[in-house]
């Protein structure tokens, strides 16, 4: 490593030149350069703001974000971490992305390190950085209700069929119910670790989207948490499915959910982005693969809206003991913020 070359965790006092670099080096209107108070709520943990940078004659020329699962629950051990954004200046040292990486293991000491929604062309280097790669699997469960889609393509026709099941009902929860009642046993399935006051912090007091928690009881006892966001285009909207938490084989039983938000007024559809549920449980819900189905097109980008299908990478590397545990939905990582204000 160049002795001309630094790289440090940034220090809070540090963020004017972060949003600067940001502005010159990756999107003059990103919401990080335009919003200072929505980077602090993301990245800021007491004095540091979560990236690792790289400093040549006093000049930011390369970052690397990150954000602790302890970030939103301090309970939750803090070598658990996702990837944001990355921006190396090109010509400035060779492999200092590699080495701007290799910084941040060492000082998160991490045990999960996941990235969502990078680009194709980094495929390859994440693989040998040793991540497992894939892109994430897309289910769609369409409006049998709507006469005029405005958002999606559906030339098969296929939409969302399930019956009621009587023994499932579920419910709008709040932070003060999350706070109140213990579920600590709807966490226990997966990895990387969540708990009731992480849906809280990362959910319910996101500044500026608007989540909805709902909890699945099966015969009054609690059996599924899931996470929701609407978004809208043209008087019509779909509904996104942003985490889910409870036993994988649950997964099938969220259909009550699915059909109520799909009789909500002017919803055309509802969908997930998932790694490390069955498929299985998720067409038993009454959803169809997006992969498998040809003329159907969910989109994904909303501000600004466009019409296409978005195929999601995902990368992640543990310890072998939880492998089998690992989940990834759209709400990890930054996976699901916005971008421009």
């Amino acid at each position: 490593m160049s002795d001309k070359v630094q790289i440090l965790l940034l220090h809070k006092k540090k963020i004017i030149q972060l949003q600067k670099f940001l502005k010159k080096y990756w999107n003059e209107k990103h919401i990080f350069v335009k919003n200072k108070k929505f980077l602090i709520w993301q990245h800021q943990n007491q004095n540091l703001i979560t990236h690792a940078a790289a400093f040549y004659k006093s000049k930011i020329v390369g970052i690397q974000g990150y954000i602790s699962q302890s970030h939103y629950d301090s309970k939750i051990n803090k070598n658990q971490i996702f990837l944001t954004i990355f921006r190396v200046i090109e010509n400035v040292l060779p492999g200092l992305g590699l080495n701007i990486f290799k910084f941040i293991e060492k000082k998160t000491s991490a045990e999960f390190i996941g990235t969502l929604g990078f680009t194709p062309k980094l495929k390859n280097y994440h693989e040998w950085l040793g991540y497992k790669v894939g892109y994430l699997n897309h289910h769609i469960a369409v409006s049998k209700n709507t006469k005029k889609f405005k958002i999606l393509i559906n030339k098969n026709k296929k939409f969302f069929i399930k019956k009621k099941n009587d023994k499932y009902c579920h419910f709008l929860i709040d932070k003060n119910f999350l706070l109140k009642n213990k579920l600590t046993h709807l966490f226990k399935f997966q990895y990387p670790e969540k708990t009731s006051v992480f849906l809280i912090n990362r959910y319910l007091k996101h500044p500026i989207f608007k989540y909805k928690i709902y909890l699945i009881k099966k015969l009054n006892k609690p059996r599924a948490i899931l996470v929701v966001r609407d978004v809208f285009f043209k008087n019509s909207k779909a509904t996104k499915i942003i985490d889910f938490i409870g036993k994988e084989k649950e997964f099938s039983n969220i259909g009550n959910v699915v059909n109520d938000l799909l009789c909500e007024k002017n919803n055309e559809f509802v969908d997930i982005y998932s790694f490390g549920i069955n498929l299985k449980y998720i067409k038993s819900a009454g959803f169809i693969n997006r992969y498998k189905t040809k003329g159907l097109i969910a989109p994904e980008y909303f501000a600004p809206f466009i019409r296409k299908n978005i195929d999601l990478l995902y990368g992640y590397k543990c310890k072998k003991k939880y492998i089998k545990k690992v989940r990834l939905f759209r709400g990890d990582g930054d996976r699901d913020r916005p971008n421009f204000i």
